[in-house]
């Protein structure tokens, strides 16, 4: 079986493990669940993103360029940024329940909602890729 063979089995498999993630979380941590998977599942994307390198995220240009890490971590990112990550963050869950906050004419509710997820993702994803490039050695974040 060849990588990319094995990859058509793992992204599928590594999504049902995301959704599955993202259902119990919202299940046992109820409203807070939803911003917990969108929190982890933007920290996963970010680390994924800063190792499959900087530019690009279409595999052919990221395998020309080379991995940070070198190509053995390409495939796992790769089944990580899109299957997992994927699986787990939930905007359109977000959606939903501030579109019923609208509905109730709970404004600042809907707009607090849409704030912490978004500014919150955007800082774990930052997070992410700054974790994952000083795990990986990678020195001089600017281009």
């Amino acid at each position: 079986m060849t990588a990319a063979e094995l990859a058509l089995w793992l992204v599928p498999l590594a999504g049902a493990l995301g959704a599955v993630t993202r259902f119990l979380l919202d299940w046992y941590v109820s409203v807070r669940g939803v911003l917990w998977a969108n929190l982890a599942g933007s920290f996963l994307a970010g680390a994924a993103t800063a190792l499959l390198g900087r530019g690009s995220l279409h595999a052919t240009d990221v395998m020309a360029s080379g991995s940070v890490l070198g190509p053995a971590v390409l495939p796992a990112a790769l089944i990580v940024l899109v299957g997992f990550t994927t699986a787990l963050t939930t905007f359109s869950t977000v959606s939903v329940r501030s579109a019923e906050q609208v509905l109730d004419r709970q404004w600042g509710a809907a707009m607090r909602m849409w704030l912490t997820h978004l500014g919150g993702g955007l800082a774990a994803a930052v997070a992410g890729a700054l974790v994952a490039w000083c795990l990986s050695g990678v020195t001089g974040l600017a281009t």
